[in-house]
């Protein structure tokens, strides 16, 4: 991602900020009132230096080149910014070209992944466009405020469902309508866990309803789907209770799962993150992403009390860990164990490959050709690898560059 870099002049005349602004070319979708679980964790990085002051020999301090760090003044460390951050999407021309390349790769290779979105505010999640145009979509949330149909024209075909997933047997449950469409949910929020939040107002209850409801299963039945390959839960506190109520059969041929499970109670009777983690590791699942939200420690009363505005609290207090949002790729072993078909290893390839975990999509190549041979589709997708690996190193000179296509060439021949 292209950085600027500007120069401010602070109020003290013995101090200078240098603010790294992302290029606006890839802004954040940010809404003012969508609530945090919902959203990507945001953070304001700054890099302090100070001038020379009055009386100083010394000369000022030459302006810093940018070297590609951050620095988060919150805890003074700083580390290197990584282009395949916050859901694994490479970015820039190389991004473009490896989107092409796997897209080609699903196209060849006749695959057809069936994506699951309960939660669907917003929009689909973004690492899911490279996975588009071959997919299938089905989407489930019952406040229609944020849905947006129009985002979904990129899948071979997508469905939108006005219910509510549940793990119970029931045609109608009760459904809390929260000021943020972003944090409706099926539990009652918990305002005595709320009150310590700036986004407290988030989760005032507007309004009590009862929604159609469906289970996974009765979907599944109901579309005749043979399998569920990604599911995304964005449920504000039932994630856990929901792939547990999945068929054996059908949780048994997963292959990812995105999850949102909280570290706080914002919800009365919440499954957490700690218990999402110890259940999904047990079931074949490895951690493969994991990036932490938070929220404002500071009472709203205490903020309207101070008169002091919202931006600048915003901007001067850091963020407190208030949950996770996980991702999880089945292991080599589950595979292995399960004796699933050759379709389950090249999807989860792919899926690997999305994620940018290219030395797992590797292992998956190794594992592959041992238990059904060398095949077109591995030599493609090992050659998809090799071609990540090259791009994901943005800055090798001509030499390696040419190794690199000499090594593709090789093992297009083995």
């Amino acid at each position: 991602m292209v950085e600027r870099v500007r120069r401010l002049r602070t109020h003290r005349p013995d101090l200078d900020r240098t603010i790294a602004d992302q290029d606006l070319g890839q802004k954040e979708d940010v809404r003012p009132e969508a609530c945090g679980r919902s959203r990507r964790n945001e953070s304001t990085r700054l890099d302090r230096s100070v001038a020379a002051r009055p009386g100083d020999r010394r000369p000022p301090r030459p302006r810093r080149e940018n070297t590609g760090l951050t620095v988060d003044v919150s805890n003074r460390t700083a580390r290197p910014k990584d282009p395949r951050e916050h859901g694994g999407r490479l970015s820039s021309a190389k991004g473009d070209c490896v989107k092409n390349y796997l897209e080609q790769a699903l196209r060849d290779l006749d695959l057809s992944p069936v994506l699951m979105d309960i939660g669907a505010s917003g929009e689909p999640p973004p690492i899911w466009e490279t996975l588009a145009p071959s997919s299938r979509y089905i989407g489930f949330d019952p406040d229609l405020r944020e849905i947006h149909i129009d985002r979904l024209t990129q899948y071979r075909s997508s469905t939108i469902f006005n219910e509510v997933i549940t793990e119970k047997d029931a045609d109608q449950i009760p459904f809390y309508l929260t000021k943020s469409p972003f944090c409706s949910t099926t539990l009652d929020p918990s305002p005595s866990t709320t009150a310590h939040w700036l986004e407290r107002d988030l989760f005032l209850v507007q309004s009590h309803t009862r929604f159609r409801a469906t289970t996974i299963n009765k979907v599944m039945e109901r579309l005749k789907l043979a399998n569920l390959d990604w599911i995304k839960l964005d449920t504000q506190g039932t994630d856990l209770r929901l792939l547990n109520s999945i068929a054996p059969s059908a949780f048994a041929r997963m292959l990812a799962i995105d999850t949102e499970p909280g570290l706080i109670h914002i919800y009365e009777g919440e499954d957490m993150f700690s218990d999402v983690h110890r259940h999904l590791s047990s079931q074949g699942f490895w951690l493969s992403h994991l990036n932490m939200g938070g929220f404002y420690r500071m009472r709203r009363d205490t903020h309207e009390t101070m008169h002091i505005d919202e931006p600048y609290v915003r901007r001067a207090v850091r963020k407190s860990p208030a949950y996770f949002e996980a991702r999880y790729l089945r292991t080599l072993e589950w595979l292995a164990d399960q004796g699933v078909p050759s379709r389950d290893y090249l999807l989860l390839w792919i899926f690997a490959l999305t994620d940018n975990q290219l030395g797992f999509a590797l292992d998956l190549n190794v594992a592959f050709e041992r238990k059904f041979g060398i095949t077109a589709a591995s030599q493609q997708l090992k050659a998809a690898t090799v071609q990540m690996l090259a791009a994901s190193h943005g800055g090798l000179g001509k030499q390696v560059m040419r190794h690199l296509r000499c090594t593709v060439g090789r093992l297009l021949r083995a």
